[in-house]
């Protein structure tokens, strides 16, 4: 993998620093973006699984 050099910004240059960034070749925005898609589709599965399993709540309430 070839190195790529942040931007002179000091706040991009400390998180490429903490993080790898240029050694795995990836930037900023590439993650913010992956981290937003994760926490939507998190978000989505928390919601829609109990909403799937509603109406099996009252066949399990029978035989409580």
């Amino acid at each position: 993998m070839k190195n790529i050099k942040p931007k002179n910004n000091s706040v991009l240059s400390a998180i490429d620093s903490y993080f790898k960034l240029s050694y795995y070749n990836t930037t900023v925005s590439t993650e913010i973006t992956a981290g937003i898609t994760t926490f939507m589709t998190m978000a989505y599965i928390l919601i829609v699984q109990p909403l799937f399993f509603l109406p099996l709540v009252p066949f399990f309430l029978f035989f409580y």
